[in-house]
C-alpha cells in the first residue's frame, strides 16, 4: 500500500499539478493579454494544451534531473517553462 501511495503522490504532484498550473497561467494571460488573446488563432483550449503538453515533457524531465524531488527551483523552472510556452503561442513580444 506504501508504494501504491507513493506512485499516486508522484503522479499527482509531478503530471496533475502541471496541468492545473498551466490552466491558471493560461486563465492569467486571457485576462491580461485581451487582445493578444483575440488576436491569437489558438482557443484558449488549444493554448492550455499545448502549454499542459510543455510542463509535462519538461516534468519527464525533471524528474530525472532532480531525482525525483519537488524542489522550489523545479517549479520555479515548470513556471518559466509555462510563461515562455504562452508568451511564444500568443507572441507577446510583438507590439
Amino acid at each position: 500500500m506504501p508504494s501504491f501511495l507513493l506512485v499516486l503522490n508522484h503522479l499527482l504532484q509531478f503530471f496533475v499539478l502541471p496541468v492545473a498550473l498551466a490552466a491558471l497561467v493560461c486563465a492569467g494571460t486571457q485576462l491580461v493579454f485581451r487582445r493578444h488573446a483575440k488576436a491569437s488563432a489558438l482557443s484558449w483550449t488549444r493554448r492550455w494544451l499545448r502549454s499542459s503538453g510543455v510542463a509535462c515533457a519538461y516534468t519527464a524531465l525533471a524528474i530525472v534531473v532532480f531525482q525525483g524531488q519537488s524542489t522550489m527551483t523545479f517549479y520555479a523552472l515548470l513556471l518559466v517553462a509555462i510563461s515562455a510556452s504562452e508568451a511564444y503561442w500568443l507572441r507577446l513580444w510583438q507590439a
